[in-house]
């Protein structure tokens, strides 16, 4: 009898436990999450002459935009920038340092180096955590491809540090090319309808799945 309470006991723990991690990781989603708005918001509010697309597409919205529901709009369960999960040639080409040839230039990012390189390694070490622990909800935390899983869980800290500083160009916001989407996820925090939140938490997933479904169905080659 003793011995199967004890059982019991630790068979809690252990789900106790997966749920801690599991909160833990969404808690780093929306830190990312947050830490992404702060800049596009700082980006939109520096009057560049010439600012990225999207910050340009979105300028009055970024800026009237009140910095205290950030947190609210952040509070999403996939990341809103990506760091070619989805992509296993461009990312195994940057784990292997193997520059991957370009066939048209690279189109100017939204985001600095320095920024590019912060935000970057926080989504390393979110996905290092998640292909570790929580593979199952990798391809929506992360929109992550399964070719990819087994690899971004091996990652060790220096492999982290040299990817997010050698390849930041890798780093780009999600929907990058769609500001229509962006200016609903914005609309979630101007209205303070939680009912808005939740819908398009749902759209958005929808979004990821099938971004992920158009890449693993067609062999993953490009981004």
């Amino acid at each position: 009898m003793v011995t199967v309470e004890g059982r019991g006991t630790e068979a809690e723990g252990i789900r106790t436990g997966a749920g801690a991690l599991l909160a833990s990781a969404m808690d780093a989603v929306q830190a990312i999450n947050e830490r992404c708005l702060r800049v596009l918001q700082r980006l939109a509010r520096e009057r560049m002459s010439e600012p990225p697309r999207l910050v340009g597409a979105l300028t009055s919205e970024l800026r009237e935009l009140d910095p205290l529901v950030v947190p609210t709009i952040s509070r999403q369960p996939f990341l809103f920038v990506d760091f070619a999960f989805g992509n296993p040639r461009a990312l195994l080409n940057a784990l292997t340092r193997e520059p991957l040839p370009l066939r048209f230039p690279s189109p100017r990012g939204v985001f600095s180096t320095a920024d590019a390189t912060a935000l970057a390694r926080g989504a390393l070490i979110l996905a290092q955590t998640v292909c570790r622990h929580h593979p199952a909800h990798a391809g929506l935390f992360l929109g992550m491809h399964p070719q990819l899983l087994r690899h971004v869980a091996l990652l060790r800290q220096p492999d982290v540090d040299r990817l997010a500083e050698e390849s930041p160009h890798l780093l780009t916001v999600r929907w990058e090319s769609r500001p229509d989407i962006w200016r609903a996820l914005l609309s979630t925090g101007v209205s303070c309808d939680p009912g808005a939140l939740a819908q398009f938490r749902m759209y958005g997933i929808q979004l990821i799945a099938g971004d992920l479904a158009q890449r693993t169905g067609r062999g993953s080659e490009r981004h």
